[in-house]
Protein backbone atom coordinates (compact mmCIF):
# COMPACT_ATOMS: atom_id res chain seq x y z
CA UNK A 1 0.00 0.00 0.00
CA UNK A 2 2.85 2.40 0.78
CA UNK A 3 4.69 1.78 -2.29
CA UNK A 4 1.01 2.35 -4.34
CA UNK A 5 0.93 5.84 -2.50
CA UNK A 6 4.70 6.75 -3.61
CA UNK A 7 3.67 6.16 -7.11
CA UNK A 8 0.70 8.19 -6.96
CA UNK A 9 -0.84 6.11 -9.87
CA UNK A 10 -3.48 7.82 -11.61
CA UNK A 11 -7.37 7.05 -10.66
CA UNK A 12 -8.20 5.75 -13.34
CA UNK A 13 -6.09 2.87 -13.73
CA UNK A 14 -7.49 0.52 -11.04
CA UNK A 15 -10.26 0.99 -8.47
CA UNK A 16 -7.05 0.49 -5.79
CA UNK A 17 -5.82 3.66 -7.65
CA UNK A 18 -8.58 5.07 -6.98
CA UNK A 19 -9.71 4.66 -3.46
CA UNK A 20 -5.83 5.27 -2.81
CA UNK A 21 -6.46 8.69 -4.75
CA UNK A 22 -9.50 9.61 -3.20
CA UNK A 23 -10.40 12.78 -0.89
CA UNK A 24 -10.21 12.79 1.45
CA UNK A 25 -7.61 10.08 1.98
CA UNK A 26 -8.92 6.78 2.82
CA UNK A 27 -6.36 4.88 5.63
CA UNK A 28 -4.94 1.69 4.94
CA UNK A 29 -7.70 -0.41 7.06
CA UNK A 30 -10.03 1.62 5.23
CA UNK A 31 -8.67 0.51 1.63
CA UNK A 32 -7.75 -2.95 2.69
CA UNK A 33 -11.34 -3.01 4.16
CA UNK A 34 -13.22 -2.39 1.02
CA UNK A 35 -10.99 -4.43 -1.03
CA UNK A 36 -12.26 -7.78 1.18
CA UNK A 37 -15.21 -6.37 0.76
CA UNK A 38 -15.43 -6.20 -3.24
CA UNK A 39 -13.32 -9.52 -3.04
CA UNK A 40 -15.71 -11.71 -1.08
CA UNK A 41 -19.24 -10.12 -0.77
CA UNK A 42 -19.50 -8.73 -3.95
CA UNK A 43 -18.22 -12.18 -5.80
CA UNK A 44 -18.28 -14.62 -3.69
CA UNK A 45 -21.12 -14.45 -1.48
CA UNK A 46 -23.54 -14.09 -4.61
CA UNK A 47 -22.35 -17.15 -6.86
CA UNK A 48 -22.19 -18.96 -3.33
CA UNK A 49 -25.93 -18.00 -2.85
CA UNK A 50 -26.91 -18.68 -6.52
CA UNK A 51 -25.50 -22.02 -6.29
CA UNK A 52 -27.21 -23.12 -3.23
CA UNK A 53 -30.38 -22.36 -4.80
CA UNK A 54 -29.43 -24.34 -7.75
CA UNK A 55 -28.83 -27.44 -5.60
CA UNK A 56 -31.50 -26.85 -3.39
CA UNK A 57 -33.87 -26.45 -6.16
CA UNK A 58 -31.87 -29.83 -7.92
CA UNK A 59 -33.00 -31.51 -4.64
CA UNK A 60 -36.82 -30.08 -4.58
CA UNK A 61 -37.87 -30.81 -8.07
CA UNK A 62 -41.68 -30.39 -7.14
CA UNK A 63 -40.36 -26.50 -5.92
CA UNK A 64 -38.88 -26.40 -9.10
CA UNK A 65 -41.49 -27.25 -11.20
CA UNK A 66 -44.45 -24.47 -9.28
CA UNK A 67 -41.73 -21.95 -10.12
CA UNK A 68 -41.69 -22.46 -13.44
CA UNK A 69 -45.20 -22.68 -13.55
CA UNK A 70 -45.06 -19.08 -12.11
CA UNK A 71 -42.73 -17.84 -14.88
CA UNK A 72 -44.22 -19.13 -18.02
CA UNK A 73 -46.76 -16.33 -18.16
CA UNK A 74 -43.46 -13.89 -18.67
CA UNK A 75 -42.51 -15.68 -21.59
CA UNK A 76 -38.89 -14.89 -20.50
CA UNK A 77 -39.05 -11.10 -21.36
CA UNK A 78 -38.55 -9.96 -18.00
CA UNK A 79 -35.25 -11.27 -16.54
CA UNK A 80 -36.53 -10.00 -12.83
CA UNK A 81 -40.45 -11.50 -13.11
CA UNK A 82 -42.59 -11.10 -9.40
CA UNK A 83 -42.91 -14.87 -8.55
CA UNK A 84 -43.72 -15.08 -5.35
CA UNK A 85 -42.15 -18.98 -4.99
CA UNK A 86 -39.29 -17.93 -6.48
CA UNK A 87 -38.50 -15.25 -3.93
CA UNK A 88 -39.98 -17.39 -1.23
CA UNK A 89 -37.74 -20.50 -1.98
CA UNK A 90 -34.85 -18.12 -2.67
CA UNK A 91 -35.16 -16.72 1.16
CA UNK A 92 -35.76 -20.33 2.45
CA UNK A 93 -32.74 -21.67 0.59
CA UNK A 94 -30.31 -18.85 2.20
CA UNK A 95 -31.96 -19.51 6.15
CA UNK A 96 -30.50 -22.52 5.43
CA UNK A 97 -27.14 -22.08 3.88
CA UNK A 98 -26.59 -18.23 4.11
CA UNK A 99 -23.51 -17.31 2.33
CA UNK A 100 -22.18 -15.67 5.28
CA UNK A 101 -22.48 -18.12 8.56
CA UNK A 102 -21.34 -15.83 10.93
CA UNK A 103 -20.30 -12.24 11.71
CA UNK A 104 -18.80 -9.42 13.98
CA UNK A 105 -20.16 -6.66 15.53
CA UNK A 106 -18.42 -3.90 17.99
CA UNK A 107 -20.75 -2.81 21.29
CA UNK A 108 -20.96 0.82 20.79
CA UNK A 109 -23.20 0.54 24.53
CA UNK A 110 -23.68 -1.41 27.71
CA UNK A 111 -26.03 -4.22 27.63
CA UNK A 112 -27.06 -6.88 29.11
CA UNK A 113 -28.26 -10.57 27.21
CA UNK A 114 -29.69 -12.68 29.25
CA UNK A 115 -28.04 -11.75 31.95
CA UNK A 116 -24.43 -11.57 30.63
CA UNK A 117 -23.02 -7.90 30.64
CA UNK A 118 -21.96 -6.59 27.23
CA UNK A 119 -19.73 -3.65 27.87
CA UNK A 120 -19.24 -1.13 24.71
CA UNK A 121 -15.92 -1.40 22.81
CA UNK A 122 -16.52 -5.06 22.50
CA UNK A 123 -16.77 -7.80 19.87
CA UNK A 124 -20.05 -9.27 19.38
CA UNK A 125 -20.36 -12.65 17.24
CA UNK A 126 -23.54 -13.08 15.48
CA UNK A 127 -23.79 -16.99 14.74
CA UNK A 128 -26.71 -16.63 11.20
CA UNK A 129 -26.12 -20.29 10.86
CA UNK A 130 -27.83 -21.58 13.95
CA UNK A 131 -29.75 -18.62 14.58
CA UNK A 132 -31.36 -19.08 11.34
CA UNK A 133 -32.12 -22.83 12.11
CA UNK A 134 -33.07 -21.98 16.04
CA UNK A 135 -36.12 -23.94 16.50
CA UNK A 136 -37.60 -22.10 18.64
CA UNK A 137 -38.13 -19.73 16.23
CA UNK A 138 -38.69 -21.78 13.00
CA UNK A 139 -40.49 -25.13 14.49
CA UNK A 140 -39.72 -28.66 14.38
CA UNK A 141 -39.18 -28.43 10.63
CA UNK A 142 -36.79 -26.23 11.36
CA UNK A 143 -34.02 -28.30 9.20
CA UNK A 144 -36.23 -29.05 6.40
CA UNK A 145 -36.56 -26.89 3.03
CA UNK A 146 -40.08 -25.21 2.90
CA UNK A 147 -40.48 -21.98 1.08
CA UNK A 148 -44.11 -21.82 2.63
CA UNK A 149 -42.51 -20.12 5.42
CA UNK A 150 -42.02 -16.41 3.35
CA UNK A 151 -45.32 -16.66 0.68
CA UNK A 152 -46.70 -14.12 2.40
CA UNK A 153 -45.36 -10.86 3.36
CA UNK A 154 -48.65 -9.53 5.03
CA UNK A 155 -49.76 -13.19 7.02
CA UNK A 156 -46.08 -14.82 7.52
CA UNK A 157 -44.74 -14.66 11.07
CA UNK A 158 -40.85 -15.31 10.03
CA UNK A 159 -41.51 -11.13 8.13
CA UNK A 160 -40.43 -8.52 10.45
CA UNK A 161 -42.55 -5.20 10.26
CA UNK A 162 -40.63 -3.90 7.48
CA UNK A 163 -41.39 -6.77 5.60
CA UNK A 164 -37.74 -8.37 5.63
CA UNK A 165 -37.47 -12.01 6.60
CA UNK A 166 -36.35 -12.51 10.59
CA UNK A 167 -34.06 -14.79 9.25
CA UNK A 168 -30.56 -12.91 8.85
CA UNK A 169 -29.11 -14.21 6.39
CA UNK A 170 -28.45 -10.46 5.06
CA UNK A 171 -27.75 -8.77 8.35
CA UNK A 172 -29.79 -6.64 10.16
CA UNK A 173 -30.36 -2.85 10.99
CA UNK A 174 -27.58 -0.09 9.73
CA UNK A 175 -24.99 -2.42 8.87
CA UNK A 176 -27.41 -4.81 6.85
CA UNK A 177 -25.78 -5.84 3.57
CA UNK A 178 -26.42 -2.99 0.97
CA UNK A 179 -25.58 -5.56 -1.46
CA UNK A 180 -28.80 -7.55 -0.74
CA UNK A 181 -31.15 -5.46 -3.82
CA UNK A 182 -28.18 -6.36 -5.92
CA UNK A 183 -28.09 -10.44 -5.23
CA UNK A 184 -31.81 -10.20 -5.54
CA UNK A 185 -31.88 -9.20 -8.96
CA UNK A 186 -29.04 -11.26 -10.22
CA UNK A 187 -30.76 -14.37 -8.77
CA UNK A 188 -33.92 -13.81 -10.61
CA UNK A 189 -31.91 -13.62 -13.82
CA UNK A 190 -29.86 -16.22 -13.18
CA UNK A 191 -32.65 -18.47 -11.99
CA UNK A 192 -35.15 -17.61 -14.17
CA UNK A 193 -33.46 -18.13 -17.49
CA UNK A 194 -32.16 -21.66 -16.37
CA UNK A 195 -35.60 -22.36 -15.30
CA UNK A 196 -37.38 -21.52 -18.34
CA UNK A 197 -34.73 -23.34 -20.25
CA UNK A 198 -33.50 -26.51 -18.08
CA UNK A 199 -35.08 -29.40 -15.86
CA UNK A 200 -32.33 -29.04 -12.91
CA UNK A 201 -31.54 -32.49 -11.51
CA UNK A 202 -29.22 -34.15 -8.86
CA UNK A 203 -27.33 -37.15 -9.85
CA UNK A 204 -26.77 -37.71 -5.83
CA UNK A 205 -29.51 -38.87 -3.67
CA UNK A 206 -27.49 -37.72 -0.13
CA UNK A 207 -28.02 -34.13 0.34
CA UNK A 208 -24.88 -31.70 -0.61
CA UNK A 209 -22.53 -31.18 2.70
CA UNK A 210 -21.46 -27.34 2.99
CA UNK A 211 -18.15 -26.17 3.70
CA UNK A 212 -17.15 -23.32 5.69
CA UNK A 213 -14.45 -20.59 4.28
CA UNK A 214 -14.82 -17.48 4.00
CA UNK A 215 -18.31 -17.93 2.80
CA UNK A 216 -20.51 -21.14 2.98
CA UNK A 217 -19.53 -22.97 0.14
CA UNK A 218 -21.51 -26.31 -0.98
CA UNK A 219 -19.50 -29.12 -1.25
CA UNK A 220 -19.16 -31.52 -4.40
CA UNK A 221 -22.35 -31.65 -6.18
CA UNK A 222 -23.40 -33.18 -9.41
CA UNK A 223 -26.35 -31.37 -11.55
CA UNK A 224 -27.44 -31.85 -14.93
CA UNK A 225 -29.29 -29.57 -16.90
CA UNK A 226 -31.76 -31.44 -19.27
CA UNK A 227 -33.12 -28.91 -21.96
CA UNK A 228 -36.77 -28.70 -22.18
CA UNK A 229 -38.21 -29.86 -25.15
CA UNK A 230 -40.63 -26.80 -25.55
CA UNK A 231 -37.99 -24.50 -25.10
CA UNK A 232 -35.65 -26.20 -27.28
CA UNK A 233 -37.39 -25.73 -30.23
CA UNK A 234 -37.75 -22.50 -30.47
Amino acid sequence: MKEKRQKATKPEESILSYWINYKPMLSDDEIYNLCMTFLTMGHENVATAISWFIITLAENPDVQDEIREELKPSNDRNPTPKSTKLVSSFYETMRLFPSVPALTRMSTKENIVNGYKIPPGYEVFVPIYSTNRDQEVWGEDNEDFNPSRFKDQNKCPYFSTKGLPDAISFGVGARACLGRPLSMVEMKATITTLLLKYQISSKRSEKTKANNFVSLRPGKHEISFTPIPSVAKM
